[in-house]
């Protein structure tokens, strides 16, 4: 994963060997031999450090099917803000469950792919049973409470979010992200906040935040051409909402970064 990449799924990660260390929204995050864990890769991450043997092995489960799990809130609700979830308990079966779970996705057998859905919704379970919520890195995870939606509704919010992650850097309206998916904004707003537990404007800013962050770790831009890029118009309200989602400024953050490994540039 030599570039940034981002795809609209949930992702689970295991580390079958060594470690990996990833760079998602401008943030590190290091997996460790046996551990597992969770992030919404809607959000661009790559790898920036391996230490072998570097093995790892992972799944990707699309949004609109984890929105009708009703999975614990606070689990779900750090991932969908930008956080890794890092579990804090190795299961030993593991491994074997996910070589399993390949073997059975391989099949065109619809009881297949059930069997699959319903392991992983209870592994997801067990992690959110053990995870205490420390491990989450990056700004803190929202706290609304989130519903689980039919698979129409949920296809919404998904279809939804994939519009936001394609048009952030550009001038968003609600109507426009409402009209993508054919439902009028004040119900588009109440569907995506009931899913995800934010508003559509939070998630937009949380998207062209972590833009923002990347530019300043990999790029030498001026603070004001990384606001430009990242897609916000003015530059007080830039200053604003990035110190409160990363506890210090544009500059703060970089300076703090210049003194760790570099990073390659990555696009």
């Amino acid at each position: 994963m030599p570039t940034f990449h981002r795809h609209h799924e949930l992702e689970l990660n295991l580390m079958l060997g060594g470690s990996v260390t990833y760079l998602m929204g401008g943030r590190r995050f290091t997996l460790q031999a046996g551990q597992l864990a969770l992030l919404w890769a809607a959000m661009p991450h790559r790898v920036v450090a391996t230490q072998d043997p570097a093995r790892v092995v992972w799944l990707t489960v699309p949004l609109q099917q984890v929105l009708q799990w009703n999975l614990p809130a606070r689990l779900l609700n750090a991932a969908l803000h930008g956080n890794a979830v890092l579990g804090t308990r190795t299961d030993p079966g593991d491994p074997e469950r996910f070589s399993d779970w390949s073997t059975l996705l391989d099949s065109s057998d619809p009881e297949a792919r059930r069997i699959v859905l319903l392991e992983l919704e209870a592994r997801l379970r067990r992690l959110a049973l053990h995870w205490t919520g420390t491990q989450a890195n990056g700004p803190a995870a929202g706290q609304g409470v989130l519903h689980p939606l039919p698979e129409v509704q949920a296809g919404k919010v998904e279809r939804m979010t994939a519009h936001l992650a394609a048009h952030y850097a550009s001038p968003v309206r609600l109507a426009d992200v409402a009209a993508h998916v054919n439902l009028n904004p004040t119900y588009a707003s109440t569907l995506f906040r009931q899913a995800l537990g934010t508003t559509v404007v939070e998630y937009l800013t949380q998207l062209r935040v972590a833009h923002a962050q990347r530019l300043l770790l990999t790029t030498t831009l001026p603070v004001l051409d990384v606001m430009q890029e990242a897609g916000f118009q003015s530059s007080s309200h830039f200053h604003e909402v990035f110190t409160r989602a990363c506890q210090q400024s544009p500059r703060e953050f970089r300076r703090q970064f210049a003194a760790r490994p570099s990073v390659p540039p990555g696009p």
